[in-house]
């Protein structure tokens, strides 16, 4: 098989969404004759453990695990924080910050550039430098963020001349924190550089979604493919759903201050009060901000509220199937149109209806009328949302049931065919070198 080394920082065990992409591609990339080699962090500073999708890798799989500079344990003890909390680039919140953590911030955004997981770069590049230098490697991929990932695949293609796809499962200097880092101009300009470096360099560049294809094409007139997430009809089987007697609204995932749908939290109030539906409980599975709570207790909905920490995987994929509703939030920024999150993908397999709240022109919502699954709401349009939870109140009322029907259109979005995209990628891009390599031969 032709080999493909892969650079991640996220990698079982630690959790959460971009843990996915990664583990999905590595377990069926032999199926299109491609053998992964995944060169990771041994001990990352990892927001979320998840010991379950280690045993989703494949058993012969070479992995390489490498130590990394961990500043977050600094970092946790000047802000005040938890390293797991410290870990995530969701501490941006609405709620005032004290003197300390603001320094610890500015210190974040100025100090670890491109990111704090920079620590990682040199233990990264030394040892998959060994790597190709012992063992042959066809294409090198590079998977952020956290896109100093980038700045290590950017330097082996380099020192190698290995074909080289850095693969963006978020912008760079697009993201919609990225304004409100507290950085001096110098430190901007410097992300700028570096973000257009890794552009124009790489032989190729992936993507998750048409609009953010469209969004970094402006920077270069590299070669792009639209490589979504997806679901993986595995991980759906043998669920330990259960039966539920109020009507559930589910959130998986972190929620951020900047993802706080407060029109949601109004609707919902008016729902309860005016249209007395009482029988709702909304369920908050993973990480969830401070002002999201306050908002919670605003519009009187702490008995209507359930917060759960973060489940493991398979949990959690069994907490969407039992759900009546599922809640898709994409936070108001520039480049939002493009935002796709991972769990779309298997909130639309759990037949399950989705309540999106976010841009009704982008990538989201276009995947949601293809797959007849659901709404999408923009962010105040709070009769929208509450015509929309109510209709589905009713029918689950009368009937018990919310379930949408099987729509055929979802079966392109299957972790597999998109792991077919990204074989023809690679493909490609090994077909090139070796026309090179046989014309500079002759």
């Amino acid at each position: 098989m032709k080999k493909v080394l892969i650079i991640s920082y996220y990698f079982p065990p630690s959790g959460g969404p971009g843990v996915q992409r990664i583990l999905k591609f590595v377990k069926y990339l032999r199926d299109f004759d491609w053998e992964p080699v995944v060169l990771t962090v041994e001990k990352g500073a990892f927001p979320n453990i998840d010991e379950s999708l280690v045993d989703q890798i494949p058993p012969d799989t070479k992995i390489i695990r490498t130590k990394a500079l961990n500043p977050f344990g600094i970092y946790a003890k000047f802000s005040g924080v938890q390293q797991a909390k410290a870990a995530s680039v969701g501490l941006l919140s609405n709620r005032k910050l004290t003197f300390r953590e603001k320094m610890a911030r500015w210190i974040r955004a100025n100090i670890f550039i491109p990111d704090a997981r920079i620590g990682w770069y040199p233990y990264a590049y030394r040892t998959g430098k060994h790597y190709i230098k012992k063992n042959a490697v066809d294409v090198i991929v590079s998977s952020g963020p956290p896109h100093s990932v980038h700045v290590t695949g950017l330097k082996l293609h380099r020192k190698t001349g290995i074909p080289w796809i850095a693969d963006f499962r978020d912008p760079w200097t697009d993201i919609s924190f990225f304004d409100d880092l507290p950085m001096i101009g110098f430190v901007r300009k410097l992300h700028e550089r570096m973000e257009k470096k890794v552009l124009k360099n790489a032989s190729a560049i992936s993507v998750v979604s048409p609009s953010w294809k469209k969004l970094l094409q402006l920077k270069t007139g590299n070669q792009f493919e639209v490589i979504y997430n997806g679901y993986d009809e595995d991980d759906f089987a043998d669920l330990q759903t259960q039966k539920n007697e109020k009507f559930i609204i589910s959130h998986i995932g972190n929620l951020y201050g900047s993802r706080n749908p407060e029109q949601f939290w109004e609707a919902l109030n008016y729902l309860i009060n005016e249209k007395y539906m009482r029988r709702i409980n909304v369920r908050l599975i993973g990480n969830v901000d401070t002002s999201i709570i306050a908002s919670i207790a605003k519009y009187d909905l702490d008995a209507f509220v359930s917060i759960i920490p973060y489940l493991q995987y398979k949990e959690g994929l069994a907490r969407m199937a039992d759900s009546s509703l599922l809640l898709l939030i994409i936070e108001p920024w520039e480049a939002s149109p493009g935002m796709i999150p991972g769990k779309l993908y298997e909130y639309l397999v759990s037949r399950r209806p989705v309540l999106g709240i976010g841009p009704t022109d982008g990538d989201a919502a276009n995947i949601l009328n293809e797959c007849n699954a659901g709404a999408m709401c923009q962010w105040q349009n709070k009769e929208a949302i509450a015509g929309y939870i109510e209709q589905l109140y009713n029918r689950w009322e009368q009937s018990g049931d919310t379930r949408i029907k099987e729509n055929p259109n979802i079966l392109s979005y299957t972790r597999k065919n998109q792991t077919a995209k990204l074989a023809s990628l690679l493909n490609r891009l090994y077909e090139q070198k070796e026309k090179k390599t046989a014309t500079t031969t002759t």
